[in-house]
């Protein structure tokens, strides 16, 4: 998927992705960017999601009557809570506020993202946020997977693979 180059049919994507998992089984949800909501709506969706691997998402899918923009009913959102998820952030967002829109917004995501997985584990979920300069990993853009060092990104995943039993 493209985002921004024409509408983007969120149902149609998420039915998709399902019948991926339902012909290929078990299996682990990589996503990036926009993606991620195919990611978040597919869990939700189907139990054959295991896991999410979440590179820099644009967003997250709250509880209805939370104030949040992507409101869930609880039940789906409770899905999210029976799956392992990692998040993870490049290096670029600032601590605070810049004159930068794309920087801001990449901030207040980041914001988001803890408060999202502090409450998807308040639920007894699983969601680790990675922002990987405090983790001593610099260099990483919005493209994780295509910085110089994305080597180092995919041993992390990797690792954390393996410490949830998924690889």
């Amino acid at each position: 998927m493209t985002p921004d180059t024409g509408r983007v049919d969120r149902a149609v994507t998420v039915a998709a992705m399902s019948d991926i998992f339902d012909r290929a089984g078990d299996g682990i949800f990589f996503t990036h960017s926009a993606g991620a909501f195919a990611g978040w709506e597919t869990a939700m969706a189907n139990s054959k999601v295991k896991a999410i691997v979440a590179i820099e998402p644009g967003g997250f899918p709250f509880p209805e009557g939370t104030g949040a923009q992507n409101g869930v009913s609880m039940d789906k959102f409770m899905k999210l809570t029976k799956i392992p998820i990692i998040v993870y952030f490049g290096d670029y967002i600032p601590e605070r506020e810049t004159a930068a829109f794309s920087e801001n917004f990449w901030r207040d995501v980041l914001q988001s993202a803890r408060q999202w997985a502090a409450l998807v584990n308040s639920y007894g979920g699983d969601v680790t946020i990675v922002h990987l300069p405090e983790i001593d990993i610099s260099g990483n853009t919005h493209f994780i997977m295509s910085d110089l060092n994305n080597q180092v990104v995919a041993n992390h995943i990797a690792d954390w693979l393996s410490e949830k039993r998924l690889k």
